[in-house]
């Protein structure tokens, strides 16, 4: 998301969130990473 376009409305907002996600969801690395941090550490 860019500060440059504020979200006007709700369905605005959903869109950029669901795209967001979706190029999130195409970088699995990203995604490891994130239970791989100190901080957040999954616990299994």
């Amino acid at each position: 998301m860019s500060a440059a376009e504020p979200v006007r409305d709700g369905a605005h907002l959903k869109r950029k969130v669901l795209a967001h996600l979706r190029s999130i969801q195409k970088q699995p690395a990203q995604i490891r990473s994130y239970f791989k941090a100190e901080a957040i550490r999954y616990a299994a």
